[in-house]
């Protein structure tokens, strides 16, 4: 059996940071113009508003689960008073 052993390569020293300067969130953004902020404002408008139907989609559907819970229980509450009747013997 032939076996090797690898030696891991040095690296020639620690590796300078780049220069602050040259870093890319320091670069100055264009100027926008009054078309790109409109469209801006539009865009976020359109998303404001879609959203505040989707609260009142869920708030009906909350209503509609509370109803249902409530209808539902008092069914439970008449069958159990209607169990308890009948079994009760008639005098």
């Amino acid at each position: 059996m032939n076996t090797t052993t690898l030696e891991a390569s040095r690296s020639p020293g620690p590796v300078a940071p780049a220069p602050i300067a040259n870093h890319p969130s320091l670069r100055v953004a264009p100027r926008s113009s009054a078309a790109d902020r409109l469209a801006l404002r539009l865009g976020l408008a359109l998303v404001i508003w879609g959203r505040r139907h989707v609260a009142r989609v869920d708030a009906r559907d909350r209503a509609i689960a509370r109803f249902d819970a409530e209808r539902d229980r008092a069914a439970r509450e008449r069958a159990a008073e209607r169990l308890a009747r009948l079994a009760v013997p008639v005098r």
